[in-house]
């Protein structure tokens, strides 16, 4: 986790097993994921992914709590601000 804490919340997925694929038979996509509180409804959609697959995400949290945050580029939120802006 310390060396994907710098990738702004962006990853090629090869295997999108979260569909029900068996075998990776589509081309990667590039992924993103939430970065700010308050983008989605936390508590409801981990507390039913942490359920389906019997983990907890506060017990993953504590294990992270030594992970330093990154410098964060002032740019890399570029495309959410172009994006408020343009709206």
């Amino acid at each position: 986790m310390k060396h994907i804490i710098r990738l702004y919340g962006k990853a090629y997925h090869l295997w999108q097993i979260d569909r029900g694929d068996k075998l990776p038979l589509d081309g990667p996509k590039l992924m993103t994921s939430f970065t700010a509180d308050g983008q989605f409804d936390f508590e409801k959609a981990v507390g039913e992914r942490d359920q389906r697959f019997h983990t907890n995400w506060t017990r993953k949290k504590q294990l992270r709590k030594d992970i330093e945050d990154p410098k964060i580029h002032e740019d890399s939120d570029f495309s959410w601000k172009v994006r408020r802006n343009s709206m």
